[in-house]
């Protein structure tokens, strides 16, 4: 009896992980279409994983660009600090306003965490973007980075 135990326990093991590995293969993330407002944010997303800012402040609308310089905007950044979590973006939905365009997304982020500490937390993004010569640009500092002091003006 125990050993008919054993045998469909491990059958069920094998199964498990079966079915664990053709999801892992088979769950790709979704590029959405250049151009797109959902692609900017895409884009955005990855250069925070890459870690480059330019890239980043390259997305910025104009007057962003003018209220905050880039050695400003990359000295606030407060995504490196977190640059030990990983996080997964679901696009929640967009919306078109007038000229500018909302774009929704639930971040889920994750971390190494206790026994009992499931290191996962999620919440609500939302990107503000409007078009600029064709490109779709931020018109608010967007997560992660979503700060800069703004640059004095001299006088």
């Amino acid at each position: 009896m125990t050993k008919w135990w054993l045998i469909g326990a491990g059958g069920f093991l094998a199964a498990l992980l079966i079915v664990s590995i053709v999801l892992a293969l088979t769950s790709r993330e979704t590029v959405f279409a250049p151009g797109t407002p959902e692609r900017a944010v895409q884009d955005l997303l990855r250069s925070a994983e890459d870690d480059d800012i330019e890239a980043a402040y390259a997305m910025l609308s104009e007057e962003l660009h003018d209220k905050c310089e880039l050695t400003d905007y990359a000295g606030e950044s407060r995504y490196r600090a977190r640059e030990d979590w990983d996080i997964r973006a679901t696009l929640r939905d967009s919306e078109l306003i007038d000229d500018t365009t909302f774009v929704n997304v639930q971040i889920t982020q994750f971390r190494g965490g206790g026994p009992f500490d499931s290191g996962e937390s999620s919440y609500n993004r939302r990107y503000t973007l409007r078009q600029e010569d064709g490109e779709w640009k931020f018109t608010q500092y967007p997560w992660p980075y979503d700060y800069c002091p703004e640059t004095e003006e001299e006088e």
